[in-house]
């Protein structure tokens, strides 16, 4: 259940959230607090110098930088493969009439 309603929330937020760079190189990642932190994985995207843009603390998610556009994929499913990861989603841009 929990897992549905940060997925929801996720796409929400995607829908919702403005970007300062170039269309997909932000990624927004939710995961379990009770299995990582924030900082945790961040260390673990070093390879790819991912940068911090926002934490979400109360929904226990955050948005990334990925300077190199072309890596996007790859850390994407590198972060989908982390059991404490709910959900990872490219940063989009949406008009609503």
């Amino acid at each position: 259940m929990v897992k549905k309603v940060l997925l929801l929330l996720s796409l929400f937020l995607v829908a919702c959230q403005a970007t300062s760079s170039t269309k997909g190189e932000n990624l927004i990642i939710f995961f379990d607090k009770n299995q990582t932190t924030t900082q945790q994985l961040l260390e673990k995207g070093k390879p790819w110098q991912l940068q911090l843009v926002y934490d979400y603390q109360t929904l226990h998610g955050m948005a990334v930088y990925v300077p190199n556009a072309e890596d996007i994929a790859q850390v994407k499913d590198f972060y989908h493969q982390q059991p404490e990861v709910f959900s990872v989603n490219e940063d989009q841009k949406m008009e609503l009439h």
